[in-house]
C-alpha cells in the first residue's frame, strides 16, 4: 500500500506535468520528485536551496509517476488534489480481465496551516483502472478518474455536492445491476437489482454506490452497485 501524506501550499489552481521532477506551484514553493531504490520520493522546497521528505512512495513491480497536482477551494476550504500512477500487471483470478494501462491512485488533503489527509475525499475519488477482456481487448470498465480533468468536473457535479453536503440521497435503479461486496467487481456477485428496485446511498466511491436495498419480504441488504446503472448517475 502506498503512503499517504503530502505537504504543499499555494494561491491558486497548480498544474504538474508528470514527466518532470520539479514542478513550481508558487515563487516560493516547489515539489520535487527523485527516484530511489525503487521509491518515488517526494520533497517540499522554497525552490531556491534546501528540500524537505515529504512522503515516499512504494508499490509492487514498478515506480510511481505523480500525475498531477491542484488546488480546489471548497465551502471556503483549501484542497490539494494529487493522483499518481502505476502500471499494473493484475488479472483477475477467472484468467478474463486484467488492468488495460495504468493503475490511478487519488489522494486529497485539506490544506490550511499543515495539509492533512482527508479520507473521505479520497475514498469518493478512490483508485483503480480501465479493464478489459483478455480475449478480445475490449474494454469491461473504465474507472471514472483517471484525469484531472474529469475530477475537475465532478467537483461540480450534482452527485459530488450531494454527497459532500451530507443530503440523504435515494436512487432507482435504471437496469439490471449486480450487488458486490466490494466496489469495482466484475465478478463476485451475491446478487441483483432489477429495474425500478428503489434503495438508500450509504457512500459513494469511484462512482460505485454503497446501498441499503429492502426487498420484498422486509430484509436488509447492503452491499456495492454501478451508479452508472442507476438514476443517481443518469
Amino acid at each position: 500500500m502506498l503512503k499517504k501524506f503530502l505537504f504543499c501550499t499555494t494561491l491558486s489552481l497548480i498544474w504538474c506535468n508528470s514527466y518532470a521532477n520539479e514542478y513550481n506551484l508558487t515563487k516560493n514553493t516547489c515539489i520535487k520528485s527523485e527516484i530511489k531504490n525503487d521509491l518515488l520520493l517526494i520533497y517540499k522546497s522554497d525552490c531556491k536551496k534546501g528540500k524537505v521528505l515529504l512522503d515516499k512512495f512504494q508499490v509492487p513491480n514498478d515506480i510511481p509517476k505523480l500525475d498531477y497536482v491542484f488546488e480546489e477551494e471548497i465551502n471556503n476550504k483549501k484542497y490539494i488534489f494529487l493522483s499518481i500512477s502505476y502500471n499494473d500487471s493484475y488479472r483477475d483470478e477467472h484468467n478474463k480481465i486484467n488492468y488495460a494501462d495504468k493503475y490511478h491512485l487519488n489522494y486529497v488533503y485539506q490544506c490550511e496551516k499543515e495539509c492533512k489527509f482527508d479520507k473521505k475525499l479520497s475514498n469518493f475519488f478512490g483508485n483503480g483502472g480501465d479493464l478489459v477482456d483478455i480475449n478480445t481487448d475490449k474494454k469491461v470498465y473504465v474507472f471514472p478518474y483517471s484525469t484531472e480533468q474529469s475530477i475537475k468536473d465532478e467537483l461540480k457535479s450534482n452527485l459530488f455536492k450531494n454527497w459532500f453536503y451530507n443530503k440523504k440521497m435515494k436512487g432507482v435503479v435504471l437496469k439490471k445491476t449486480y450487488i458486490n461486496n466490494d466496489k469495482n467487481s466484475l465478478f463476485n456477485h451475491f446478487g441483483y437489482l432489477i429495474k425500478d428496485d428503489k434503495f438508500v446511498v450509504e457512500d459513494i466511491s469511484s462512482k460505485w454506490l454503497n446501498i441499503i436495498y429492502i426487498n420484498k419480504n422486509g430484509k436488509k441488504i447492503t452491499g456495492w452497485i454501478d451508479c452508472n446503472d442507476t438514476n443517481v448517475c443518469s
